[in-house]
């Protein structure tokens, strides 16, 4: 298994919190497709289309946390977390 190592600025979480962000993001893509089904069948009107951007962001948030190896919330505080 490759080890990685922190570098200041680019990374700040490891292989199991990017797991995390990644789970994040699918549970966001189900979430979006759910929702988005349920509006069809329902017949809700078009306004409420406005509430498919929160699992939209969820998703995209998680994946490119999970490919940049960089949590915003943890660059924000100032931690990391590179699974010893």
């Amino acid at each position: 298994m490759q080890s990685e190592k922190y570098t200041p600025g680019v990374c700040n979480i490891g292989p199991l919190e990017r797991i995390h962000r990644l789970t994040a993001g699918w549970i966001g893509t189900g979430a979006f497709i759910g929702l988005l089904l349920y509006f069809r069948v329902s017949e809700f009107a078009k306004t409420a289309n406005f509430y498919l951007l929160i699992p939209a962001l969820l998703r995209s948030i998680g994946f490119l946390q999970n490919h940049l190896h960089f949590c915003v919330n943890f660059g924000l505080r100032g931690l990391m977390n590179m699974d010893k």
